[in-house]
């Protein structure tokens, strides 16, 4: 324990001011004296250690209470963080399901306008489509009876005109007789000319004047 003491004492010494050492004599110390101070030396250096350790325990305690109300404080923020989150997305969730619902809601107005307007337009399509079917009849009906009336009044108005041919024909064939073996009335009649055209000089001539001959 002395040998501990011992160079304590000297460090206690040595950081003394010089200008004591220079301005005053220390007086000579016993030993007895020199064992009481080394003595409450101790002891003031184990109270100093006893309020260091107290103090360091105390510091201890402080730091890890503050810690603690740290751990607390920041845990209860989250908390609260926590919670106003959850109730922020609860309010969002409610607020886009009604968005949504609102939504859905005109949407489907929407659709069943759309479907009440095609609905309308169909109906006056087909209107329309019937209409013009009639009227489509109708001229082709006109057209019809326009062909038919043509077709009729073209047949009276050829019917005498064919009659008429026809009797023509009946004439000229029983008048130029077109059924002779030697051929028809005037063709039998140019070549009796011809014949006699042979002994008459005067028809020859004729004849040739008409190119007949």
């Amino acid at each position: 324990m002395k040998l501990k003491i011992f160079p304590i004492t000297i460090c206690i010494f040595l950081s003394l001011p010089v200008t004591i050492l220079a301005v005053e004599v220390a007086p000579r110390i016993s030993d007895r004296e020199i064992v009481e101070k080394l003595v409450s030396l101790e002891v003031g250096q184990n109270a100093l250690q006893s309020a260091m350790s107290a103090g360091q325990d105390s510091l201890r305690f402080e730091i890890k209470s503050g810690h603690d109300a740290l751990r607390s404080e920041i845990k209860a923020g989250q908390d609260t963080l926590r919670a106003e989150i959850k109730a922020g997305q609860d309010t969002l969730r409610v607020e886009m399901k009604a968005g949504q619902d609102t939504l859905r809601a005109e949407m489907r107005s929407g659709q069943d306008a759309l479907g009440k307007r095609m609905d309308d337009i169909n109906q006056r399509i087909s209107s329309q489509q019937l209409t013009m079917l009639a009227l489509f009849g109708a001229m082709i009906a006109l057209i019809l009876a326009l062909f038919a009336y043509i077709a009729w009044d073209r047949r009276t108005m050829i019917k005498p005109v064919v009659e008429r041919l026809e009797h023509l024909e009946d004439k000229l064939l029983r008048e130029l007789d077109m059924n002779h073996d030697k051929g028809s009335s005037i063709t039998r009649l140019i070549n009796a000319l011809r014949e006699l055209a042979k002994q008459d000089e005067k028809v020859a001539t004729v004849l040739r004047n008409f190119s007949l001959l």
